[in-house]
């Protein structure tokens, strides 16, 4: 998973913070944490999946492809 790091986890955390899709109000603390709230994981999700479908060409295989499909 290691490889997919850079392109799926860091760059969709950036954006969910940087364009302020995630705010404050998406967070709650409990039980000596922090957690996201059912809004907050449902934002989550729904771009997790959209970053997933999101085309690419890759250099290894040489096509389009999606980081779904090359995970």
């Amino acid at each position: 998973m290691e490889p997919f790091r850079p392109a799926l986890g860091d760059a969709l955390t950036l954006r969910l913070f940087t364009h302020q899709i995630l705010k404050p109000d998406d967070f709650e603390p409990k039980e000596e944490g922090v957690y996201l709230t059912a809004a907050g994981r449902k934002e989550l999700i729904q771009h997790y999946e959209r970053r997933l479908d999101r085309s690419f060409v890759s250099e290894q295989a040489g096509h389009r492809t999606t980081l779904r499909q090359a995970m």
